[in-house]
């Protein structure tokens, strides 16, 4: 598996969602000293996130926050304005205006706990999200990409397809999948952990 602040590239989605609890909680611990524990992180300064305004996004937004108290990093807050064709004729699942406002809303959250953030709306055809991503990831040169993600099963996401699947695969970059019910428990455990002491 991969090392401390690394992620593995892997199938077995059970093994990532573990490596990706594991890896939180290395990079948002506080040094052993001034050298140890970050000499060894990654340098991690622009951070993509995909944001649809559902709860797997909003779980990835304050996955987002936690990691940029480790890294001085910056973010991208991208929203995909979803659109499909029918009869020749091209429709969108939401206004120009409604997807600005949500991609705003997200990085005023961001701006809000210290975090530099911006938005970008993008226009795609909703059976290329994961291309998106990945076109948006390379353009912005991320370090780092966090992706909220629908617990499904390995064997489902294979057969019907899945866009953190296929992000995951694709990315020049580490991605971290953040689930909201994990993420939930990971963030009561460290709560009630209390501070940690060198």
């Amino acid at each position: 598996m991969g090392t401390t602040g690394s992620l593995p590239r892997t199938d077995d989605a059970s093994v990532l969602e573990r490596e990706v609890v594991r890896y939180l909680d290395t990079v948002s611990a506080p040094p052993e000293d001034d050298t140890a524990r970050w000499s060894r992180a990654p340098s991690v300064k622009r951070i993509l996130l995909p944001f649809s305004g559902l709860e797997p996004s909003q779980a990835a937004l304050a996955a987002t926050v936690e990691l940029c108290g480790a890294f001085d990093a910056r973010v991208r807050v991208l929203h995909l304005r979803e659109w499909d064709q029918c009869r020749g004729a091209r429709f969108f699942l939401e206004s120009t205006a409604e997807a600005r406002e949500l991609v705003r809303d997200a990085a005023s959250q961001l701006q809000v706990s210290g975090v530099p953030a911006e938005a970008a709306v993008r226009d795609v055809h909703r059976a290329r999200l994961a291309q998106a991503i990945l076109a948006e990831s390379g353009e912005f040169g991320a370090h780092l990409i966090v992706l909220g993600a629908r617990s499904r099963r390995l064997v489902t996401a294979l057969i019907v397809g899945s866009t953190s699947h296929e992000v995951t695969r694709g990315a020049h970059c580490p991605v971290v999948l953040v689930h909201p019910a994990r993420h939930k428990r990971w963030s009561r455990q460290r709560a009630s952990a209390g501070p940690r002491t060198s």
